[in-house]
């Protein structure tokens, strides 16, 4: 019994690492290159695939907590005026003192919304007054600080920094979700803070709590960063074939079929419908992401390659990439007269 036992967690450990629990668009993304280096080393002779890291990092500047600035729970209390009692009160319970980033700038949007609507000049004690003001003043100006620590720091936005090295494939109620997300914290970030509502707040939430452990931003930056570098190692292949003219010697015809049994089985039925939609997702989803971290363009790495329509992006790489991968399948199949139903 043991020795069955030691045999299945061998065996489950080998299909692990082989892959065989991968999907079929998984397998089929792994398997496009090696089809075409078949191919090619039938007509060049050994063809290597161009080497490709799928373990790409990066990070958010080490934005710092911002500096806090509290009343003393003796002053709090003396003060009648703009409901501070109920924030030191949340703030030194047992629940306030381990809030969560999450939790933390729920509890400083309320607090800096409360001092900015309420009447200060209510406040008798001109000693206590001063010192609300100098609060109001200190939440005010460390307000924007607050938002970049939370757009950084927050675990629901930490997940989209961790690739999950797994594919992205049909999770339309995932984008969904994040698109409803990503407008409310839209509202909640960019919003006068006097002007967000409880209802703001609420809906922000709610939002928050559908997204809370799910990766999908996370598996759709993989997606867009290693299909784009599967395309890049064929359209290298597919590059030097037509380079070497393949075509206009005499090309045997199981080789030419082949070649479009790859384009039209694999890449045209699976593949590209693949691409067509991480694009289309894409292109609903970032958008809305470069609204929201539009202050860290500058320094952030995250917006420059995910975000950014610069040359250096992923985004902007997988979009040219898809295009000229497309001519060069193009040129190949003109040169070797293959058409999509064409029986050659």
């Amino acid at each position: 019994m043991i020795y069955y036992k030691s045999l299945a967690i061998t065996a489950a450990v080998i299909c692990v690492l082989s892959g065989c629990f991968d999907s079929q668009l998984t397998r089929e993304w792994n398997k496009y290159p090696e089809r075409i280096q078949t191919l090619a080393e039938t007509w060049l002779g050994e063809v290597s695939l161009v080497s490709q890291n799928n373990t790409a990092s990066f990070n958010f500047s080490d934005y710092p907590t911002p500096p806090s600035a509290e009343l003393s729970l003796i002053s709090a209390l003396s003060i009648q005026a703009c409901d501070l009692q109920s924030f030191i009160g949340e703030r030194n319970s047992s629940l306030g003192r381990v809030q969560d980033v999450q939790s933390r700038f729920i509890y400083e949007l309320k607090l800096l919304k409360t001092l900015k609507t309420c009447d200060i000049s209510s406040i008798t004690n001109l000693k206590t007054q001063q010192k609300v003001k100098e609060l109001k003043a200190h939440k005010e100006k460390y307000w924007p600080a607050q938002v970049k620590y939370f757009l950084t720091h927050a675990k629901i936005h930490k997940n989209w920094l961790r690739f999950q090295q797994k594919l992205l494939e049909n999770r339309s109620d995932s984008m969904q979700n994040h698109i409803v997300y990503l407008n409310e914290l839209a509202k909640i970030s960019q919003k006068m803070v006097e002007d967000i509502t409880e209802q703001d707040i609420s809906q922000f939430m709610r939002a928050a709590q559908k997204i809370e452990n799910d990766h999908y931003l996370a598996r759709m930056f993989y997606t867009i960063y290693a299909t784009h570098l599967k395309i890049g190692q064929v359209e290298g292949m597919i590059n030097k074939l037509n380079i070497n003219n393949i075509c206009l010697t005499s090309t045997p015809k199981p080789e030419v079929d082949y070649l479009k049994n790859v384009l039209t089985k694999y890449y045209a039925a699976i593949l590209q419908p693949h691409l067509a939609n991480i694009q289309r997702q894409a292109d609903q989803i970032l958008p809305l992401l470069q609204t929201i971290y539009s202050n860290f363009e500058s320094d952030n790495e995250f917006y420059r390659l995910f975000l950014s329509n610069q040359e250096q992006s992923y985004y902007h790489n997988y979009k040219k990439q898809i295009k000229s991968h497309a001519l060069s399948w193009q040129k190949l199949l003109k040169s070797c007269s293959i058409g999509v139903n064409s029986t050659r």
